[in-house]
C-alpha cells in the first residue's frame, strides 16, 4: 500500500531533474501523519529549481575583515563543490546588523566587490565601482557584473569560471559611508550577518550566509 502511494505521488509530482531541493509535507508538517482509512490527504510540494547553498559554497572560517584590518572591507573564500564548472556572472548581498555599537552598519552603503589577485584573477577589477553606492534597505540586489573581472587576459570577461573543486578568494567587499569613504576603524564588537548571492550564466543562484565580527 505504501509503495502504491509513493508511486502515485511520483507520477503526479513533476520534479524537475535539475531541482536543488524538493520538500514534501502535509499541512506544512513533514512529521508522521495519521489519518483515517479512506480520508483524502493533500500533499504540499515545494521545489527549488535554481537556488543552492551546497554547490558554490562559503568556505567555513574564511570570512573576516579584509586582511585582518579593522576597516569596512570583508573577505572570504568560495568553493565549487560540484563536478561541473560554474560560470558566475552576477552578485548580490544583503546584511543584518547583529550588533552595531557605533551605528555604522545601519547606515553604510555597498560599494564594490573584488576577487583576490592570482586567486585566480590576475589584476582584478572592482566590480560595481561604477555604480553609485547603495544600501537599498540593507541590500544590493543580484546584479550582473558591470565590468570584466580582471584587467588582463584571460580574465578580460564579465564572468568567472570556477572549476570543480576550485577555491576562489574574495579580496574585498567594501562598504562606505554617505560620503563614499570606507569606514576605518569599524567599532570593535560590530557584528554583521551577510547573505551573499551569486548568479551563474545558466540562471542558477547560489546563496552563502556568514557572519563577520570586528
Amino acid at each position: 500500500m505504501k509503495f502504491i502511494k509513493a508511486l502515485w505521488l511520483l507520477l503526479l509530482v513533476p520534479f524537475p531533474l535539475w531541482a536543488a531541493t524538493a520538500d514534501l509535507t502535509v499541512g506544512g508538517s513533514n512529521g508522521p501523519i495519521s489519518v483515517a482509512v479512506g480520508t483524502p490527504v493533500s500533499f504540499d510540494v515545494l521545489v527549488d529549481c535554481g537556488s543552492s547553498s551546497d554547490e558554490l559554497i562559503y568556505v567555513p572560517g574564511t570570512a573576516g575583515p579584509k586582511g585582518g584590518d579593522v576597516s569596512s572591507e570583508v573577505g572570504w573564500d568560495i568553493r565549487n563543490d560540484t563536478a561541473s564548472t560554474i560560470r558566475i556572472d552576477s552578485f548580490g548581498v544583503s546584511w543584518d546588523c547583529v550588533n552595531d555599537p557605533g551605528g555604522v552598519c545601519s547606515s553604510w552603503l555597498f560599494d564594490y566587490v573584488k576577487f583576490e589577485k592570482n586567486q585566480p584573477v590576475i589584476d582584478p577589477n572592482k566590480i560595481f565601482e561604477a555604480i553609485s553606492p547603495t544600501d537599498a534597505n540593507n541590500s544590493f540586489p543580484l546584479t550582473t557584473f558591470d565590468t570584466n573581472v580582471g584587467k588582463t587576459a584571460p580574465y578580460q570577461t564579465p564572468y568567472l569560471d570556477i572549476a570543480p573543486g576550485e577555491t576562489v578568494q574574495i579580496n574585498e567587499m567594501e562598504f562606505v559611508d554617505s560620503n563614499g569613504d570606507k569606514i576605518n576603524p569599524v567599532p570593535a564588537g560590530t557584528s554583521v550577518e551577510f547573505t551573499v548571492t551569486w548568479g551563474d550564466s545558466n540562471g542558477n543562484t547560489y546563496i552563502e550566509i556568514f557572519t563577520v565580527t570586528w
